[in-house]
């Protein structure tokens, strides 16, 4: 079985970082500067969170004003039926600031639950940031310098809208929920939206730097504010959108699609068996252009063009430090292994009978997953990855899809891996034991941390087969 850890899972996660765009809408409307903290009041607010063209859970932000602190409390549910198991993940951020100016981050708590994993992360923001993280009961312990944060800082993606002379693009700063530092946001205003002069429409992306002209932005979502800045929607880059509701939604998983199948690409006809085809074409519709694709993507004149055991060109890619478990654990198993192609067909061979598969969330690290065992494509990817690095051999996760059989006659989103050798890269699969993948593996983007294009617009779209090589 597989999984995309660019459906549901994947889409939890980057709406974490996204969590800082819900906010408060004062009771006294008439307020001139709502977006200043001596202007807050206690209120909490609720969202609606669409995917696919279906309810799949709820948000809500809430604003405690107290004497001494500010308390803003953000928290996410998503639930849904993952290739037919019912999944629930939820996640919470407490953030405390000072009541008195400049209103510093003082404390945060982050508590998020998922399929197998819990984690809780306290935070305290003194004379030094002190960070104590919890996973599945197991405690990490961290120092770091003091970090620079404000309540105003927190509520500049809304108050550069109401200022005098509005800039077209606003750098904000935001607190990382990863590395406990702080990272910059990017938000671009782009004009009104349709039929709609009292609704701006803004671009939100991640960038590096706090510098306007930053060559980096991450994947962009879409926001619409009110003329008072308040947000009535949000389109993440990942399809997931969060819509202003009246209160809190109920949602019933048994009603909803398979929230995996939903993001998959449907096929005109049955494939047969994988194993069998040496080549495959297809024809996407309705048209449409791909950017940032996969290098060895083939497409031309909307005809996807596959082969088995794709491989092509390329430069070798740095190798970052290895995860020291991963290490020593692919170390012991080349021993009697000579050539590259020996070492990782061992170690694809090792991974796959390792970890049983599991359909899990995207928050696993290596050690997660060398402590239990067990993993979806993710996981396998990314230890595999880990581990052919760890030996010198460049290796990379890869996004794309992978045909699921003809009981669902559909493409679903897959993660697999390339190695370097001898001037190519080269694709294998750990999760189904292949040192030469299949012809329906369709690579669409280099790495897993981002939901590639194609299965953006997964609903919109259907292949044809035009020919079937065998």
């Amino acid at each position: 079985m597989l999984k995309a850890k660019n459906t549901l899972v994947l889409i939890v996660l980057l709406s974490l970082l996204g969590l800082a765009a819900f906010f408060f809408y004062p009771n006294d409307k008439s307020a001139t500067h709502p977006w200043q903290p001596e202007n807050l009041q206690s209120q909490k607010f609720w969202y609606q969170i669409n995917w696919q063209n279906q309810a799949v859970g709820w948000a809500s932000l809430s604003l405690e004003k107290n004497r001494d602190h500010f308390a803003v409390t953000e928290e996410d549910f998503i639930t849904g039926r993952v290739q037919s198991q019912r999944m629930e993940f939820s996640f919470k951020r407490e953030l405390v600031f000072s009541s008195k100016s400049p209103y510093q981050l003082s404390q945060i708590t982050i508590t998020s639950k998922e399929p197998y994993l819990s984690v809780e992360k306290q935070i305290n923001n003194g004379k030094q940031l002190s960070a104590i993280e919890t996973r599945n009961g197991k405690a990490t312990e961290l120092l770091a310098p003091t970090i620079n944060y404000t309540l105003e800082d927190y509520l500049t993606k809304y108050s550069w809208l109401q200022r005098k002379n509005t800039k077209p693009t606003q750098i904000v700063k935001e607190f990382n929920n990863d590395d406990y530092g702080l990272h910059y946001s990017r938000y671009e205003l782009m004009g009104t939206a349709p039929n709609s002069n009292n609704v701006y429409r803004v671009k939100h992306q991640l960038q590096n730097s706090a510098d306007i002209n930053d060559s980096y932005q991450s994947q962009a979502s879409l926001l619409e504010f009110s003329q008072e800045g308040y947000l009535l929607k949000e389109t993440k880059a990942n399809g997931m959108i969060y819509i202003k509701s009246d209160g809190k939604v109920t949602i019933n998983p048994e009603m909803q699609r398979d929230l995996y199948l939903a993001s998959g690409i449907a096929v005109d006809q049955a494939l047969g068996k994988t194993q069998q085809i040496k080549g495959l074409e297809l024809l996407i519709t309705p048209a449409l252009k791909l950017s940032n694709a996969h290098p060895a993507l083939n497409i031309e004149n909307n005809r996807l063009r596959l082969k088995r055991g794709y491989e092509y060109p390329g430069q070798r890619s740095t190798i970052e430090a290895a995860h020291p478990r991963a290490g020593a654990l692919a170390q012991s198993l080349i021993k009697s292994s000579q050539t590259i192609n020996e070492k990782v067909e061992s170690l694809v061979s090792h991974v796959h009978n390792r970890l049983t598969y599991k359909t899990l969330p995207a928050s696993f690290e290596i050690d997660d997953i060398l402590d239990n065992g067990i993993g979806d494509c993710t996981e396998h990817a990314l230890l595999l990855t880990e581990m052919l690095n760890a030996i010198d051999i460049p290796a990379r996760q890869v996004s794309g899809l992978i045909y699921l059989g003809d009981e669902k006659q559909r493409f679903g989103g897959h993660v697999w891996v390339e190695f370097f050798n001898d001037g190519y890269w080269q694709a294998i699969d750990p999760t189904w034991n292949l040192t030469n993948v299949s012809a329906t593996h369709i690579p669409l983007m280099l790495g897993a941390n981002k939901t590639p294009e194609l299965l953006l617009k997964a609903t919109e779209i259907e292949f044809k087969v035009i020919d079937v090589q065998r």
